[in-house]
This record gives C-alpha cells, sequence and structure tokens, in this order.
C-alpha cells in the first residue's frame, strides 16, 4: 500500500498504468526514485469506473500534490481516445468489447482524477510518458516501451510530438506489432522476438528520421544496446524506471537528465 506519510511538496507520485501491473512510485524533482516500485495487478474488466476507484485510492493515501500518470492507450487533452487493451474484459489477448471500448473512448480520465482527489494530476499515454523519462532532449529520439504489448513515442528536442498509436497495426504475417512484440511473443520464441524487433526498429528510424533510439519498459531488462550495433543511430536501453522519471518531469520538465 502506498504511504500516507506526508512527503516534500516538491515530490511527486508516479503511476504506471500497464495492461498487466499498475506500477507507483514518490519520485524526487531530479527524476530519482524515492523508494523501491510497488506493483498490483490491473483490474479487469477494466472500466473507467473501475481504474478511477483504484487510482483514487492510491492517490488520496500518497501524501504528496502532484501526480503523474501513465495510461496505456492513446490520450489527448486528458481524455482517452482509444483505450488498447482495457477494451478487452479479460485483458490482453481477450477480445475487444464494443461497449466497454465505447465508454472509455472520450473519457475525462485527468478531470476525474482531479476532481475526486483535489490533486495536481497529469495524465499522459504510457510510452509518452516513458519518453519523457528517457529524453535526453537533443534531436529526434523515438521510445519503444516493450511489454504486454508495444509502444512508441516521439520527442523533438526533448518535447512530445504526438504519433498514432501503432500497437495495432499489423507488422508481419498478419500479427500486430502488440502481438509480435508483446511478452507472449517473446515467451514462446525470445530468439525470433528479437530479430523482430530490430526489424521493427529500422523501419521506424527510417520512418521518423530519428537521431536516437531508446527501449523502456519491463521486457527492455532482455536486451542490450550491443544487440543493435547495426542500426543507423544509437539505441540506449532504459529500465522500468523510465515512466517514473517521466512523471516528475511532468513538473519538472528543465531538470537534468539523469546519468546514463
Amino acid at each position: 500500500m502506498a504511504s500516507s506519510r506526508p512527503f516534500p511538496p516538491e515530490v511527486v507520485y508516479g503511476v504506471d498504468v500497464g495492461a498487466t501491473n499498475i506500477k507507483y512510485c514518490h519520485v524526487g524533482p531530479d527524476g530519482a526514485l524515492l523508494e523501491a516500485l510497488r506493483r498490483r495487478a490491473t483490474p479487469y474488466p477494466c472500466t473507467p469506473e473501475r481504474l478511477v476507484t483504484t487510482l483514487v485510492g492510491r492517490i488520496r493515501r500518497c501524501g504528496t500534490s502532484r501526480v503523474g500518470v501513465g495510461f496505456p492507450g492513446e490520450f489527448a487533452d486528458g481524455h482517452v481516445v482509444r483505450p488498447g487493451n482495457l477494451s478487452r474484459p479479460g485483458g490482453p489477448g481477450t477480445p475487444v468489447d464494443p461497449d466497454l471500448d465505447r465508454r472509455w473512448r472520450g473519457f475525462d480520465l485527468q478531470g476525474t482524477l482531479r476532481a475526486q482527489t483535489s490533486r495536481d494530476v497529469r495524465v499522459v499515454n504510457d510510452a509518452t510518458l516513458a519518453a519523457i523519462g528517457a529524453s535526453l532532449g537533443r534531436g529526434v529520439e523515438l521510445v519503444f516501451t516493450l511489454g504486454t504489448g508495444f509502444g512508441l513515442a516521439k520527442l523533438d528536442g526533448g518535447q512530445p510530438v504526438r504519433v498514432r498509436d501503432v500497437g495495432q497495426e499489423v507488422f508481419c504475417d498478419g500479427r500486430t506489432y502488440d502481438q509480435a512484440l508483446g511478452e507472449q511473443s517473446r515467451a514462446q520464441d525470445e530468439a525470433a522476438w528479437r530479430q523482430l524487433l530490430d526489424q521493427a526498429l529500422t523501419g521506424f528510424i527510417r520512418e521518423f528520421g530519428a537521431d536516437t533510439v531508446h527501449l523502456a519498459g519491463g521486457n527492455a531488462r532482455r536486451v542490450t544496446s550491443e544487440m543493435f550495433a547495426d542500426l543507423p543511430c544509437p539505441v540506449i536501453v532504459n529500465g522500468n524506471e523510465s515512466s517514473m522519471t517521466g512523471a516528475a518531469r511532468l513538473f519538472y520538465p528543465l531538470v537534468t537528465p539523469l546519468d546514463r
């Protein structure tokens, strides 16, 4: 359970909602984690009301007034555009429920969390949150989150640039990026998963003219930068901490990037 003790006012509470788990952590204004990451399973079926109830309880007890949240779907201006795996009542790999999908689209998640917690809550797409945390602030950077599914975010000069949600696009052999590069695919054949990842990165680097690529998310630990030495730009492997650092940078965008 999150701590209810008060923290200094500059501390940020980071929340990363994933398709499998929700991660929580208090983060300093420099992006440094102040404690070990805490996790709880993402509740399914995950209606807007159920997720709000889950998050509100944690936020009310977090002991600080600033909260940065990552949402696992397309998100803009405080509202859900597409809910990704949260539209699947049984979680990733199960069929989409059209009614649940409809209930999520247009939902004012940021405004609802602010109203129910009286906290300064800022919500962005989860890949964008990781991207903000991983960014070096130079040139065109692509950040790929490797976890239950596959996420993509772009930054230019350290500023997020809205791009399409590629997870459900067909990638190869009739499979989407989420299916080909998500955890189920990796668990079945990690060597093949790595080859597909190299292929996907190559295509996106060319499409977006990237100067730097970052890999984040739980499965980033399964690869090294050296595995991608053949790509046309440097690849930096980040961990799960990127999202928490990103939560701090939603409030302190000019903090010096952490040493890497």
